[in-house]
């Protein structure tokens, strides 16, 4: 037998023992969230994620120069980012197309430049929103309901019982995220 062959063949040897369970990973986290709960429950944890980052920050929060207030820019981008909507000019055409964006704006009108500038400014504050989201629709797919201590065996089961490590990993989706949206603006702004 090849020497090669042989090593490759004891490499890939099933382990001994019992099968394990599969694991529930966070590839399993789909680029739009409405893929795991409707479009108005997902409207709805925004609207409260948002809520929870401003609370208490708001006076330190000023309107964004000439564009709308930094609540509506945070609530719009972090729904865009949930569903998949990465690009400045998607985003920007998206007010004037989709219903549920427009109703998010708040009859404020929404440029390019705004939310490059905004994302900007406030990438801290839109990382931690979108963060949060993930990790509210992460608990509702997998059975943690409550955003509280506590969880449930199938939490622990799929994340090995490390709401640290998981988190920690949402937060590098959330990431991922808004790299993604700077590279697509950035392709935009090359051409």
């Amino acid at each position: 037998m090849n020497a090669n062959l042989m090593l490759m063949n004891q490499r890939y040897r099933a382990a001994a023992g019992p099968a394990l369970p599969p694991r529930t990973t966070l590839a399993t986290l789909p680029a739009d969230l409405r893929q795991w709960v409707s479009e108005p429950t997902l409207v709805g944890w925004v609207l409260e994620e948002v809520a929870d980052a401003l609370d208490g920050h708001c006076p330190a929060l000023s309107p964004s120069e000439n564009g709308p207030p930094v609540a509506t820019m945070l609530t719009v981008l972090t729904y865009c980012y949930a569903t998949a909507r990465y690009g400045f000019d998607e985003i920007e055409s998206a007010t004037a197309t989709d219903i549920t964006i427009r109703y998010l704006c708040a009859k404020h009108f929404v440029t390019s430049s705004a939310i490059r500038r905004f994302r900007r400014v406030h990438r801290a504050l839109l990382h931690s929103c979108l963060t949060s989201l993930l990790r509210r629709a992460w608990w509702h797919r997998f059975g943690r309901l409550d955003r509280g201590g506590g969880g449930s065996a199938e939490f622990a089961r799929a994340e090995g019982g490390h709401d640290d490590r998981c988190t920690y990993r949402l937060a590098a989706v959330a990431e991922q995220q808004i790299q993604q949206a700077i590279l697509a603006d950035s392709m935009a702004l090359d051409v």
